[in-house]
């Protein structure tokens, strides 16, 4: 009874939890689900060979004990590899555009170094995203991955100590203006960037000479656009990371998507003080005459709406919403050197 009891709750329990989650809710959950028996499963096996030889006379037996043994323990160690090898293939830990992207990143010239950008920017959760292309391109030869990422979404590659412990603790150790890739969820956004590869949640770009970044939006793609149509909403503050080989003037070029027509643009900071800035008539184009820095500079960028967005929570594994709400999108994005045409 000490050994049959728990193993019928433990199968009782895997299999409610394994129907619970089949629908693909929570992949982790069900394949999780299926390991509960397995060290009952041992021990039962462990406790009824051991029986059998205590009990059991004759060579044979022993024998007969003996390859049981071997038989159960290569079941189940088969069964455990099986079982993780089905749940690496799914998207609990990375899903397949991140592999084929692992792919391409592969067959860059090396040395090859490369940005994440806006890690927070899909519905998905960025601590996952974050950490799931990190550790699908970190191992590559010759790649060197940056991020520009917030403390939290860079939990599962840092220590709990912050941000005294070395290496991948301080998200600023991971960021540089030097790269010369960028894996971006922001397809749909037109610049000097080169398309190199991507189908699915994020592309790989060759970065523009003079690159601009869209940092730390949250939540901006909406979940079941199309590469052309993957740009982001924006409803609340973020930066731009003009990313800049030597200390230049330039002009920093937006083009605004308004699907309302109702005159929401930005407003564009450095360090706290506004700059300058030209608007079309429909304020949906806009130039910005910038000193930047050799490596980066950061823009801050306000959005100023006219329309107030509708209300909506984030998408998860257990829970769909509705798509991104579109009152003000980024169609294209520039930097080039001089100044904006007055």
């Amino acid at each position: 009874m000490i050994v049959l009891v728990p193993l019928f709750v433990a199968v009782v329990v895997g299999a409610a939890a394994h129907e619970q989650y089949a629908e693909g809710h929570c992949e982790y959950c069900r394949w999780k689900a299926l390991t509960f028996g397995l060290p009952f499963l041992a021990v039962g096996v462990a406790l009824g060979v051991d029986r059998l030889l205590r009990f059991g006379r004759g060579r044979s037996v022993r024998v007969f004990g003996g390859i049981l043994v071997a038989l159960s323990a290569g079941a189940l160690a088969l069964a455990n590899a099986k079982l993780i090898k089905a749940a690496h293939a799914t998207d609990m830990f990375a899903i397949p555009a991140f592999r084929e992207l692992r792919t391409a990143v592969s067959s860059l010239p090396t040395p090859a170094s490369v940005l994440v950008e806006g890690a927070d920017a899909t519905w998905l959760d960025p601590t996952f995203v974050t950490s799931a292309i990190y550790y699908e391109i970190r191992g590559l030869d010759g790649v060197t991955p940056f991020l520009d990422a917030e403390r939290h979404a860079t939990l599962e590659l840092a220590p709990v100590r912050w941000p005294e412990a070395a290496g991948v603790a301080n998200p600023r150790k991971l960021y540089s203006a030097r790269y010369q890739f960028v894996l971006s969820p922001f397809a749909g956004v037109r610049s000097r960037r080169a398309l190199l590869a991507g189908d699915g949640v994020v592309w790989l770009f060759r970065r523009a000479p003079i690159d601009v970044v869209i940092s730390r939006t949250r939540w901006v793609i909406d979940p079941d656009a199309e590469a052309a149509e993957a740009v982001p909403w924006i409803d609340q503050p973020f930066l731009m990371r003009v990313s800049s080989p030597r200390a230049q003037p330039i002009a920093l070029r937006l083009r605004l998507l308004q699907p309302r027509k109702d005159f929401s643009t930005v407003t564009l900071a450095r360090g706290g003080r506004p700059l300058p800035v030209t608007y079309s008539a429909d304020r949906s184009k806009l130039c910005a005459d910038l000193r930047a820095r050799s490596g980066e500079t950061v823009v801050e960028v306000v959005p100023q709406l006219r329309t107030p967005p509708p209300a909506a929570g984030r998408p998860n594994f257990e829970t769909q919403y509705s798509d991104r709400p579109k009152v003000l999108g980024i169609g294209a994005i520039e930097a080039t050197p001089g100044q904006c045409r007055k």
